[in-house]
């Protein structure tokens, strides 16, 4: 009889164990909003922002280039963020790239929602190594 519990136990637990491991981690939408309209909002890489009552969604996809800079250095121009952004609105994903520096595109303009690039961190150094590997952009979303 103690066998039998044993073995139900071991059931019980498994099963458990992989109802838990079947919960789908990649699911982009977070449990709550985290889009703010007429805010600057941060995006880590690779993060989902979303607003539900708009049915929105943002996310910061790649750091296309970096030629910013770096603090403590003398440069001729300051140089340029690229990064790469992924836009959904009414099921349709829009593939975005911004930029920090106002002589390359900063912002658009997707079905009356206004997205402008505000930042992107960290900023290089000038002794070390940049690697924007858990980088975050500031970015403004309004309706228009």
């Amino acid at each position: 009889m103690k066998n039998n519990y044993s073995v139900q136990f071991f059931i019980i637990i498994l099963t458990l164990v992989v109802v838990v491991s079947c919960n789908d981690s990649t699911s982009p939408l977070p449990e709550s909003d985290t889009l703010i309209l007429n805010d600057s909002n941060y995006v880590e890489l690779n993060e989902f922002i979303f607003n539900s009552n708009e049915e929105i969604r943002l996310s910061y996809l790649n750091l296309a280039e970096d030629s910013r800079c770096p603090f403590g250095a003398v440069c001729v121009w300051e140089g340029n963020a690229k990064v790469d952004v992924a836009f959904i609105t009414e099921n349709v994903t829009h593939l975005l790239e911004l930029n920090t520096h106002s002589d390359f595109q900063r912002d658009t303009t997707i079905n009356n929602y206004y997205i402008k690039l505000i930042d992107v961190e960290p900023y290089p150094q000038l002794d070390s190594s940049h690697v924007n590997k858990d980088g975050r952009i500031k970015i403004y979303i309004t309706k228009n």
